[in-house]
């Protein structure tokens, strides 16, 4: 199954900070894989992403 498949229908997904840096960032090794996730075809869907930050 592919990530697109994947998410048809979902509303809210938790993401770690490292997959949005990596989108953001255009990491050349990640951006493929998370493109999926924050790309051009999410802009038609409506989904709340909930990222995790930890700090010590």
């Amino acid at each position: 199954m592919k990530i697109n498949d994947a998410l048809v229908g979902v509303s809210r997904l938790f993401v770690d900070t490292a997959p949005v840096i990596y989108f953001v960032e255009r990491n050349p090794q990640f951006v493929d894989l998370v493109e999926p996730i924050f790309g051009e075809h999410r802009k038609c869907v409506k989904t709340y992403f909930v990222i995790a930050s930890e700090t010590k």
